[in-house]
């Protein structure tokens, strides 16, 4: 798949994995949404992207993935200046590595939940009605296995791998 000019949304793209993907998709000429809550970062990053000369543009987007409030600004703030949304990648997450016994039930399972399954969850369901009448693709990390919802007009496969990542096809 040729992205040069494709617009992809990157969750949790201020550092690790999702950092990482989105400079890889701004090297290949893409217009990449950053989305994170330390927007400091994702303002670095972009300042690296225009430096790379790849034509890829960039939209920076604080969003913490635990409130529906911020994941709607990044749906509509990414419709309001490229109108469309080619790929979502849900990437953003964290992990508190302790014994379960030891973690705060707020503040530790409940936040991680809230982001890690939820903010997956809610930023899917947000693009998906725009990326079905786009007939483009979402990729998440996510804990779902297979589901179907076929149509008349369109269906939607979400598929495994590997445990972790998952594919949404919107044909």
């Amino acid at each position: 798949m040729d992205i040069r000019g494709k617009v992809i949304i990157v969750t949790g793209a201020s550092s690790g994995i999702g950092e990482a993907t989105a400079r890889q998709f701004a090297r290949e000429g893409a217009r990449v949404v950053l989305a994170a809550r330390r927007v400091d970062r994702l303002e670095s990053l972009a300042q690296e992207i225009a430096a790379m000369g790849t034509g890829a543009e960039t939209l920076v987007v604080q969003a913490d993935l635990s409130k529906l409030e911020d994941i709607q600004a990044l749906i509509s703030q990414t419709l309001n200046k490229f109108g469309r949304i080619d790929v979502l990648v849900n990437n953003a997450g964290f992990g508190r590595l302790d014994w379960l016994e030891n973690l705060d039930p707020k503040k530790d399972i409940q936040s991680q939940f809230d982001v890690n399954v939820l903010g997956v969850v809610q930023t899917t369901r947000q693009a998906l009605p725009v990326m079905i009448t786009q007939r483009t693709s979402v990729s998440s990390r996510t804990v779902f296995t297979a589901v179907r919802r076929p149509s008349s007009t369109s269906s939607v496969m979400l598929l495994r791998f590997s445990g972790r990542f998952s594919v949404i096809v919107a044909t």
